[in-house]
C-alpha cells in the first residue's frame, strides 16, 4: 500500500475517422503520412465537448476506485482547447460531479502538463495529511491536427490515493534544460489586444503560430537524449536499470520514434506498446495513461510488473516508475 493510481477512467468519442481523410484535407504528403503509421483516430461530435468527455472519464475513475465524489479532496485538471476559454475547467468538473469537499486547480499547458499535475498531486498527498484522494482530469479536443502525429479527441482521469494497492508511484523526476518559445497566439493579449478591426478566423488553436525552425534547431537534435534521460534518472533514483522495466509508456509521437527510443535505451522494441499509435494517434500527455489502461486490459501488464512512464512536451520531461 502507498501513493499510487487507484483507477484510470477513459472516455472517447463515438466516432472514429480514417486518418487518410484527414491527410487529404490537410494536404499531407504521402511520404509523411506513411511515416506517421497512424490509421484512425477518435473525433468528437459537437455534443461531445471536452467537459462532457472529462466528466464521464472522471465518473468512471471514481467508480473504479470505489470512492464517492464527496471523498475527493483535490481536483487538478488540464484542457488546452476547452469549449470556452478563460474559465476554470477543474471547477466545472467539481460542480458536475458534486465533489463538494474538493479544492480545485487548473494547470494550463500542452503535452507536458500532465507530468506537472502528477508531481503536484504526489507532493500534496505526501505533505498534507488532510488530502487522501486526488482526482486528475485531462481532456482535449484537437482532432484534425497532424503534428507531431495525427491528433485525436478524448479524456482520461485517474484517482491518485494514499492507500493504493496497484500502480504504486515509486519514483518521479522532472528535467528541463530550456523551454523554447514554439507556439504563440499573437492576438488577444495585452501586447496586441482585440479591436473591432482584428481579423480572427477559426479556433484559438488554428491561430497559434508554431515556430518550426526553432523546433528543428532547439528540440529535434536533443529529444532522444532528453527523453531517455528522464527515464534513466527515475530508474537511477529508484535503484533499478531501464532493462529491469517490464513495459515503458510514453507520449505518442511517430511510431518509429517510440521504437528508436527503445534502441536508444538499449531495450527491445516490444518493451513499449507502440502498436496503439496505429489506432489512436496522439491525445496529449494522457496518451501514457490511456495506453496503460489498454495494456492492462489486454493482458500486456501483469501484477508485480515494474513500469516506466515518460511524459514530455516543449522540452520538459517527466520520468516516473510505477509498480503494478
Amino acid at each position: 500500500m502507498g501513493i499510487g493510481i487507484a483507477s484510470i477512467g477513459v472516455e472517447l468519442p463515438k466516432n472514429k475517422v480514417p486518418t487518410s481523410v484527414i491527410a487529404e484535407q490537410a494536404g499531407l504528403p504521402k511520404e509523411i503520412y506513411d511515416r506517421l503509421e497512424c490509421y484512425e483516430i477518435w473525433q468528437a461530435e459537437p455534443d461531445e465537448d471536452p467537459t462532457t468527455l472529462g466528466v464521464q472519464s472522471a465518473r468512471k475513475a471514481l467508480a473504479e476506485a470505489r470512492i464517492t465524489a464527496e471523498e475527493v479532496d483535490l481536483i487538478i485538471a488540464n484542457c488546452w482547447n476547452a469549449e470556452y476559454h478563460m474559465w476554470q475547467f477543474s471547477a466545472k468538473i467539481q460542480e458536475e460531479l458534486g465533489a463538494i469537499n474538493a479544492t480545485t486547480l487548473d494547470l494550463y499547458g500542452g503535452c507536458n502538463a500532465l507530468g506537472g499535475i502528477i508531481l503536484i498531486a504526489y507532493d500534496q498527498l505526501r505533505a498534507d495529511q488532510s488530502i487522501n484522494n486526488v482526482l486528475i482530469v485531462c481532456s482535449e479536443q484537437l482532432s484534425g491536427g497532424t503534428f507531431p502525429q495525427f491528433i485525436g479527441d478524448g479524456a482520461c482521469s485517474i484517482v491518485l490515493t494514499k492507500d493504493a494497492n496497484q500502480l504504486l508511484l515509486k519514483e518521479f523526476v522532472q528535467i528541463t534544460d530550456k523551454l523554447p518559445e514554439l507556439g504563440l497566439l499573437e492576438k488577444g493579449g495585452t501586447k496586441v489586444p482585440f479591436t473591432k478591426d482584428t481579423e480572427f478566423n477559426g479556433s484559438i488553436w488554428e491561430n497559434v503560430k508554431f515556430n518550426m525552425d526553432k523546433f528543428k534547431k532547439e528540440i529535434k537534435p536533443f529529444v532522444y537524449n532528453m527523453t531517455a534521460e528522464a527515464l534513466q534518472l527515475a530508474c537511477d533514483k529508484y535503484g533499478c536499470k531501464v532493462e529491469d522495466l517490464d513495459k515503458i509508456f510514453m507520449v505518442h509521437q511517430q511510431k518509429y520514434f517510440s521504437l528508436e527510443l527503445m534502441k536508444h535505451l538499449g531495450v527491445p522494441g516490444d518493451k513499449t506498446p507502440a502498436h496503439y499509435i496505429e489506432k489512436a494517434g496522439h491525445f496529449g500527455g494522457h496518451d501514457v495513461l490511456i495506453t496503460l489502461k489498454w495494456a492492462i486490459e489486454d493482458g500486456l501488464v501483469k501484477k508485480g510488473d515494474l513500469l516506466g512512464c515518460i511524459i514530455f512536451g516543449q522540452m520538459e520531461f517527466y520520468g516516473f516508475i510505477l509498480e503494478y
